[in-house]
């Protein structure tokens, strides 16, 4: 809601009326249930999306026991078994 404010605030400011009928359009679309809902569902996929990626690199860390180990640090390979054990 922060660029609806924004908005409105500079088209309050310049008086240009383009930019307050925007901002009650943005405004408009925020008060509708399905809007809002959809918004939600969309951050808590993303958010799932994200950490399963995250979960996945991590699991892809753990398994570096192979031939993919050449292309790690000994480093890396040493904090990853250190975890692991």
């Amino acid at each position: 809601m922060l660029h609806v404010r924004l908005l409105s605030a500079l088209g309050e400011r310049t008086g240009n009326t383009e930019l307050i009928q925007r901002a009650e359009h943005f405004e408009s679309y925020a008060r509708k249930l399905v809007n809002r809902s959809r918004a939600g569902f969309q951050m808590v996929r993303n958010k799932a999306k994200k950490t399963t990626k995250k979960f996945l690199a991590g699991a892809a860390r753990v398994t570096v026991y192979g031939a993919e180990a050449d292309s790690v640090s000994r480093t890396t390979q040493k904090a990853t078994r250190a975890r692991v054990v």
